[in-house]
C-alpha cells in the first residue's frame, strides 16, 4: 500500500523514500525492541544517546554528541525522582528540591540518614581554602552530639574525637598522650663481657643479640647498650672505626620469619664508652607478652684481615632465667660474606646483655577543652 513502502531491501512506513532499513514517519508503539548496539541518534548523526549492557549484565547510559552534553531528568509539580538499588530506594529527589540519601522523605536540601564521611573535600569558593568542611551561616550554629559521661564512655574513642558532656557541661576531645616510660631493662652486677663481638683474622665475623619483653604497649623510643668499644689486637694503633648494624627483631635471633622492626648503624671506635643510647629511624609498637631481640652485627666492610673485638658489658649471672621467660644470649660466628646464623652458647660463655629498652608509652582519654 502507499503507506508501506519496500525498495532497495530498505522499508518505509509512512514514507515512499525510506534511508534506512527501517524508517518511520509518525507515531510508533512497540510491545518489545530489542537494539543490537543499543544506540540512538537523530537524524544527523551528531547527537546519539547510547544504552548498553556488557556481559556482566551491566548496564551504562551515555551521551555524546558535536557540542556540550547536557542530562535533563524531567517530572511533573507533584512527583519526585527516586534511585533505586537492590529493589529499595536509595536516593530520592523530591519536587521541591529537597535530597535525601537512606531516607525517602527528606526534610532538607541535604538529608541524610546514616553515617557520612567527608574525605578530601576541596573547599573551593569559600573564604578558607583550607577547609575541609566549611558552614557559613549568621542565623545559626554547629551542633555538636551532647552527651552524658557514661554515653560517653560507651564509645570507642579515636584521638580527635569531639562531644558535649551534659553532666560536666563541657566540650571535651578524645587525645592520645605519650609519655617515656622505661619498659625493660637488664642491669645486673657486672660481668666480663656479654658476647666477644668483632672480626677474627680467618675471616670470620661475630655477632650478638640478646632477646627480652617489655613491661607495657608502646612505641620504641631507644635502646641502651654498655661499652660499645672495640680494640684491635694485630695492630694497636690503629683506630678506624668500625660499623655494625644494630636490629630490633619481632622474634627471637635463631627465628628465620623474625622481621626487622627497626636498625641503624653504629661507629665502633676504641676509647672509653659506657652508656651507648641507640636510636631508630623507625618507632615501631612493641607490644606486652611478645618475644622481641636486638642483634648487633659488624658490617662485611668491617673484616680487614685483623682481629679486632668489642666486649659489651655483660652481667652475673651470666644467663638469668628470672629476667624474662626463656631470655637468652644469642651468638652467630658466620664467614663475613655470609649472613648471620644464631644460636643460644650456653654455659659460660656468654652473659646477658646490660640494657634498657625506653618506650614512648600512650595514654587513651577524654580531657576538657575549655
Amino acid at each position: 500500500s502507499p503507506t508501506h513502502v519496500y525498495t532497495d531491501h530498505q522499508v518505509g512506513i509512512g514514507t515512499d523514500a525510506p534511508s534506512e532499513s527501517l524508517e518511520v514517519s509518525g507515531n510508533a508503539k512497540v510491545s518489545s525492541l530489542f537494539v543490537g548496539d543499543g544506540v540512538f541518534h537523530d537524524g544527523t548523526g551528531a547527537r546519539d544517546m547510547i544504552i548498553r549492557m556488557d556481559p556482566l549484565q551491566n548496564i551504562y547510559f551515555s551521551l555524546q554528541s558535536n557540542g556540550a552534553n547536557e542530562w535533563e531528568f524531567r517530572g511533573n509539580t507533584s512527583g519526585d525522582l527516586r534511585v533505586f538499588a537492590n529493589f529499595d530506594q536509595r536516593l530520592t529527589l523530591q519536587q521541591d528540591g529537597d535530597m535525601g540519601l537512606g531516607t525517602t522523605a527528606p526534610e532538607t536540601k541535604l538529608d541524610v540518614t546514616g553515617n557520612v564521611r567527608i574525605a578530601d573535600a576541596g573547599n573551593v569558593n569559600g573564604p578558607d581554602p583550607s577547609a575541609a568542611l566549611e558552614v557559613a551561616s549568621t542565623t545559626g550554629a554547629v551542633l555538636f552530639p551532647r552527651l552524658s559521661t557514661g554515653q560517653r564512655d560507651a564509645l570507642t574513642g579515636t584521638p580527635g574525637m569531639v562531644v558535649y558532656n551534659t553532666d560536666d557541661g563541657k566540650f571535651q576531645g578524645f587525645v592520645t598522650s605519650y609519655a617515656d616510660s622505661l619498659s625493660s631493662e637488664y642491669d645486673g652486677p657486672l660481668g666480663a663481657y656479654a658476647v666477644l663481638l668483632g672480626g677474627r683474622p680467618n675471616g670470620n665475623l661475630v655477632s650478638g643479640g640478646q632477646s627480652f619483653r617489655v613491661s607495657a604497649t608502646g612505641k620504641l623510643k631507644s635502646l641502651t647498650l654498655y661499652d660499645l668499644t672495640y680494640n684491635n689486637f694485630t695492630d694497636p694503633s690503629d683506630n678506624t672505626s668500625r660499623i655494625v648494624h644494630i636490629k630490633v627483631l619481632d622474634g627471637l635471633p635463631d627465628d628465620p620469619g623474625a622481621g626487622i622492626l627497626a636498625s641503624t648503624t653504629l661507629d665502633l671506635v676504641p676509647s672509653i664508652c659506657c652508656a651507648r643510647v641507640i636510636t631508630f629511624p623507625q618507632a615501631p609498637e612493641l607490644q606486652t607478652g611478645a618475644d622481641y631481640s636486638f642483634v648487633i652485627e659488624p658490617d662485611a666492610s668491617s673484616w680487614d684481615g685483623t682481629y679486632w673485638e668489642s666486649a659489651p658489658t655483660g652481667t652475673v649471672p651470666l644467663e638469668d632465667a628470672s629476667l624474662y621467660p626463656d631470655g637468652a644470649t644469642y651468638i652467630s660466628i658466620q664467614p663475613y660474606q655470609s649472613p648471620p646464623s644464631y644460636f643460644i652458647p650456653g654455659g659460660q660463655g656468654t652473659a646477658d646483655f646490660r640494657f634498657n629498652v625506653v618506650l614512648q608509652v600512650g595514654t587513651e582519654e577524654w580531657i576538657d577543652l575549655h
